[in-house]
């Protein structure tokens, strides 16, 4: 498996620029892609206010980067 940690490096400028609630679509655009991205035996979740970790289980590096890029 392969545990992935990454973080929503704009956050803040998004609220900056166009208020808390831009921030919030913002997340929740991340959590749908991540949702369509991992597997059932995958997990996804957030960590702290714009961290993220990924576990992809059963998976090969090859196989887990095609993934993140996607």
């Amino acid at each position: 498996g392969l545990l992935v940690m990454f973080n929503l490096e704009n956050l803040s400028r998004i609220e900056s620029a166009h208020g808390e609630k831009a921030g919030e679509t913002a997340l929740r655009l991340v959590a749908r892609a991540l949702e369509a991205e991992i597997r059932g035996m995958d997990s996804a979740a957030r960590v702290q206010k714009d961290e993220f970790v990924l576990l992809f289980a059963d998976t090969n590096l090859e196989l887990a980067l095609t993934r993140l890029q996607n």
